[in-house]
């Protein structure tokens, strides 16, 4: 297996050293020129020789190769500020970050960076929708549910909770869905509780940021267990950032192409978005809401 990592900062590092340590006999190739990461790049190497992993540095003909990318890119919105505040900014570094690479048409491309479902869009214009391209999106905030309601429950029951829209201000948690071992628990929380998580996990990110620089570990896990989704014989659901398929746009009334987060499927067969909504007339105007967000940013900024 061959992977590239685009940007090895402090998300990106994270991934690789996950690489590195998770799947042996492999390549892994990382593309950054920055000059401070050259110390940061050979502690990556020196633990991927553990699992005789090849690295390569800067080797355009070696990303080229590459069956899964990482794209971790860009510029991190400082403590406090929204992710979508470094949309300008991100987009301009799309076309410099895959600078001399042509990935093979089987090749996934997975975007890490924010706001992650408008960078992960562009990217697949820029490759003219020839390459699967998928967001990372709100597969973590839906970990991070998950999380919460354990933790505010004390509960030892397998969970299945979902959230989707916008990775950011904007995502609606389906509660709606709520399973504890395979079990609907739509009615479990009451209206207050539904509020108190959803404020919870919205400031998710703000409150690691309080002593940390970024948020990492969680979005590295989720980019390595969508891999691991492709290349599951099994169909692993999960919601990613995606283009709304027909069904999701005419529930809308929507006509825009637009990448948000929806429940997937995906496998070693590839991936499809679900075409089916589960949620009450709350969580889908929370919906909506979000998707018209997105929308509105999307087309505010200059081609």
């Amino acid at each position: 297996m061959k992977f590239c990592v685009i940007g090895l900062g402090e998300t990106g590092v994270t991934i690789a050293s996950l690489l590195a340590s998770g799947f042996l006999n492999s390549e892994l190739t990382i593309i950054d020129p920055a000059d401070w990461i050259s110390g940061r790049y050979l502690d990556v190497a020196h633990a991927a020789s553990f699992s005789n992993v090849r690295m390569y540095l800067n080797d355009s003909s070696k990303a080229a190769e590459a069956d899964f990318f990482f794209y971790c890119a860009g510029v991190r919105n400082e403590k406090g500020e929204d992710r979508l505040s470094v949309i300008e900014r991100n987009k301009e570094i799309i076309p410099l970050a895959f600078d001399g690479i042509q990935p093979k048409t089987t090749a996934k491309i997975i975007v890490v960076t924010n706001p992650v479902e408008l960078i992960t869009q562009w990217i697949s214009a820029f490759f003219k929708e020839k390459i699967t391209v998928v967001g990372t999106g709100t597969a973590l905030d839906s970990f991070r549910l998950k999380y919460l309601i354990e933790q505010k429950k004390n509960i030892l029951s397998v969970i299945s909770v979902e959230v989707l829209g916008e990775h950011g201000a904007s995502m609606v948690p389906v509660f709606s869905a709520l399973k504890m071992d395979g079990e609907s628990k739509a009615d479990f929380f009451t209206e207050e509780e539904k509020i108190e998580l959803h404020q919870e996990l919205v400031q998710s990110a703000t409150i690691i940021r309080k002593t940390e620089e970024a948020t990492k570990f969680g979005v590295a896990e989720c980019a390595i267990y969508i891999v691991k989704a492709f290349l599951s014989k099994e169909t692993i659901r999960i919601p990613v950032s995606i283009t709304m398929s027909k069904f999701w746009k005419e529930k809308l009334d929507f006509s825009d192409d637009l990448f948000v987060s929806l429940p997937c499927q995906i496998s070693e067969n590839g991936i499809s978005v679900i075409d089916e909504v589960n949620m009450n007339e709350t969580e889908w105007q929370l919906f909506r809401t979000s998707v018209e967000k997105l929308n509105k940013v999307a087309k505010s900024i200059k081609a």
